[in-house]
């Protein structure tokens, strides 16, 4: 029988969720790099896979038409610019905020936060911080889920730990060292709903700007590193955040494209990288 943890290991393979004359919404695999050397990333299968990528003009060398990154264990949709023109639209689009991306996370409640941080356990707003601390030791997920209900998070970011592979996260009103590689821009994590389940809470995420581990170090830094999570929490299976929805300006005609995956999970987890697959919709 499928689980909730299934939804972020459906999608097997590369596949094109979406096409249009200008653009192409894929679907990434957890466990593939977006970018970088070899032959095994997804912006290498978008070469081969998608005519006119690899001619753009991108964000870094070897990248082409590729407008976002994906950390590799997360899984679902990137978005491809198929010519110059199109990238830069959609990039000047995501400059003023238009390019909105949304993510489903599978998180768990533990009394701590994030390494590093200031604070280094993050309170919603409104919220006590002992009642906050005593319900993520009671694991009281139907009240977590109460406090976290429309609950936006803005945060400065900074590389942390070895190799500073990780990030920390500091309050826009926290005193910060310039010389500790603080962001100066503020970094919004807006939930848009979270739910109990059987595996967890279940909490949809959008940002309209995104820093490298965003999702995942905004969560873990209130309590609630996701399931999987080998570097902000248990580690002991695939991480479950999904790259599940968008919406940016077509650079054709201007008006907004939204775009989703399901987020509900098939009873044959082998069925859903084609449940996936059929729930784009352009509008």
């Amino acid at each position: 029988m499928a689980t909730e943890e299934d939804l972020f290991t459906a999608i097997r393979e590369p596949q094109i969720l979406k096409l249009s004359g200008r653009w192409a919404a894929v679907l990434k695999p957890a466990g593939m790099h977006c970018t970088g050397p070899g032959t095994d990333t997804l912006t290498h299968w978008a070469f081969d896979t998608l005519p006119g990528v690899a001619a753009v003009s991108g964000q870094g060398p070897g990248e082409g038409g590729l407008l976002h990154r994906l950390d590799r264990d997360t899984s679902g949709l990137v978005l491809f610019a198929l010519d110059q023109g199109a990238f830069d639209a959609i990039i000047d689009a995501a400059s003023r905020g238009l390019f909105v991306k949304r993510y489903s996370a599978l998180a768990y409640p533990v009394p701590a936060g994030l390494a590093g941080s200031r604070p280094e356990l993050a309170v919603p707003h409104g919220v006590d911080e002992k009642t906050w601390l005593s319900a993520l030791r009671r694991a009281d997920m139907p009240a977590l889920v109460g406090f976290l209900g429309g609950y936006g998070v803005e945060s400065r970011f900074r590389p942390y730990g070895p190799k500073r592979t990780r990030v920390a996260c500091a309050l826009p009103e926290q005193p910060v060292n310039a010389g500790k590689d603080w962001t100066t821009s503020l970094y919004r994590s807006q939930v848009l709903d979270a739910q109990v389940t059987r595996d967890g809470m279940m909490i949809r995420v959008q940002l309209c700007r995104g820093f490298r581990h965003q999702v995942r170090a905004h969560l873990a830094w209130h309590g609630l590193p996701l399931l999987g999570d080998r570097m902000y929490g248990d580690g002991e299976r695939s991480l479950c955040l999904l790259a599940s929805g968008m919406s940016f300006p077509d650079p054709e005609s201007g008006t907004i494209v939204n775009l989703d995956v399901s987020h509900t999970v098939t009873t044959d987890a082998a069925c859903g990288a084609d449940q996936l697959a059929n729930t784009g919709s352009a509008g």
